[in-house]
């Protein structure tokens, strides 16, 4: 192995480890070395794994000093700077939002997409704890009216935020409630935007509430074009995006928590008397 080889699999090894090592452990090890006054790369090694007992991840620390122990110029700090470094570097990365595409509608060659119903569907067994679904329209959704009728059975706090019949002015007409189960209407929180709380134009037509979003436990946010209905589920073309990994979720969750708590958004019963 020349010399360029072996750099490159130090490197390999170095980023594999931070991969592998809880971000925490990862700066502890990397700060050990860059505390350590000594030049022996093999003396670090004994004192670095001291501080792990995982049968696989002393493997893959031996493996990186195996391979420092090749490169004549590489010192314990050198080697603690070049693991802080990986470690940071994966520590964003996991931080980092997850973004996948969603779609429903024709298909292309020029990326994978996955279906709106499927995607809505993952994410309501996904929630453990609370369920958020903001709709303008909801209409004949079987599959995803049953499993909310599931998850609410196992306890989770789901939060419905929808458009009105009797508040809409005609642009919804029927009652978006029919679409659930009746435990599901029964044991939801069940959120309207009254009319008096919206604005209007010059010509005295009221907003409507025509987001659509579905947040599970504050982690994984889904935003689409589609309503819930049959129709966006299988026949128009929608297009959304599922968002993991960063505090956006939680934000928008957050959000939507703060426009019932100043009454921007009242429990049906308010609205409906």
């Amino acid at each position: 192995m020349n010399m360029s080889d072996a750099s490159l699999e130090l490197s390999q090894a170095i980023r594999e480890l931070a991969a592998a090592l809880p971000y925490e452990l990862a700066e502890t090890m990397a700060l050990a070395m860059l505390e350590y006054d000594g030049t022996e790369i093999a003396l670090n090694r004994t004192r670095v794994l001291s501080q792990v007992s995982n049968p696989n991840l002393r493997a893959r620390i031996s493996r990186m000093f195996d391979l420092a122990t090749l490169q004549p110029q590489m010192t314990p700090v050198a080697l603690g700077l070049a693991l802080a470094t990986a470690a940071k570097s994966e520590h964003a990365a996991r931080l980092a939002p997850q973004l996948e595409l969603v779609w429903t509608g024709p298909t292309s060659r020029a990326i994978p997409l996955r279906r709106t119903e499927q995607t809505f569907l993952q994410l309501i067994h996904e929630a453990s704890e609370r369920l958020l679904i903001v709709s303008f329209a909801v209409y004949k959704i079987p599959s995803i009216a049953n499993a909310l009728a599931t998850v609410v059975a196992k306890g989770v706090q789901l939060t419905l935020c929808l458009e009105s019949a009797n508040v809409s002015e005609g642009k919804i007409a029927y009652d978006t409630l029919k679409a659930f189960n009746p435990q599901v209407a029964q044991r939801a929180t069940l959120l309207f935007w009254p009319l008096e709380k919206r604005d209007k134009n010059d010509d005295g037509k009221f907003g409507s509430l025509h987001a659509k979003v579905a947040i599970a436990d504050g982690k994984t946010m889904f935003l689409s074009s589609a309503n819930l209905t049959d129709y966006a589920m299988n026949l128009n073309m929608e297009l959304g995006v599922v968002i993991r990994g960063s505090a956006l979720p939680a934000l928008v969750e957050k959000h939507f928590q703060e426009l019932k708590g100043q009454g921007t958004l009242v429990p049906m019963k308010d609205v409906l008397g």
